[in-house]
């Protein structure tokens, strides 16, 4: 009841190899015996089969595009976190699929955030109202909230909840050159 993509497929069928599996599903397409199955290209060029007798091209189709769009969404986030140790902005995720609606993004969001598959995607809300993911695979919790703080782009809030968060946790005082890191990019008149 629902499609099944390229790779899916190649994992059931593990004795066969993927150029043989490919010239397969080519056959199952075209014969007529089979002419329920239908292929659907996503619209970042996954391939998935469906059975007309079960789903209908229209539901498949949505199917498609809000799976390949968590894929994307979480393979940004993945890739954001682990090779330039930033939080992504859920706008920044706009340009992620053609003609992606903010309703699209939101509900994709709320599906990865539930899913097993997807446990590592974090969501954090700045103060501003803006909302962050990252992936905790790729960055300690306690790093992402220091970078979330930053991002509200408001020193003395980025210190005040620092030296709480230390007080709380460790419990120590804080070190006024911790702010002195270029991370927190934060002027030296401004934090004298």
């Amino acid at each position: 009841e629902q499609p099944i993509n390229f790779d899916e497929l190649l994992a059931v069928v593990a004795e066969i190899n993927k150029e043989e599996l490919q010239v397969i599903l080519e056959g199952i397409v075209e014969e007529e015996t089979f002419n329920d199955v239908k292929s659907f290209i996503a619209f970042n060029g996954t391939v998935y089969y469906f059975s007309e007798n079960f789903l209908n091209e229209e539901a498949a189709g949505k199917f498609i595009r809000s799976r390949e769009l968590q894929r994307e969404l979480v393979n940004k986030v993945r890739e954001q976190t682990k090779f330039t140790a930033k939080l992504t902005n859920i706008d920044q995720l706009q340009t992620i699929a053609p003609d992606v609606t903010a309703s699209e993004i939101e509900a994709a969001l709320g599906d990865v955030t539930k899913s097993d598959e997807y446990q590592d995607i974090k969501l954090l809300t700045a103060k501003t109202g803006a909302v962050y993911l990252y992936s905790s695979d790729h960055m300690a919790n306690n790093y992402a909230k220091i970078l979330l703080r930053i991002e509200a782009k408001d020193p003395c809030y980025t210190i005040a909840e620092m030296v709480r968060e230390e007080s709380r946790v460790y419990p120590r005082p804080t070190n006024i050159e911790l702010f002195k890191y270029e991370l927190f990019s934060i002027d030296q008149n401004k934090l004298d």
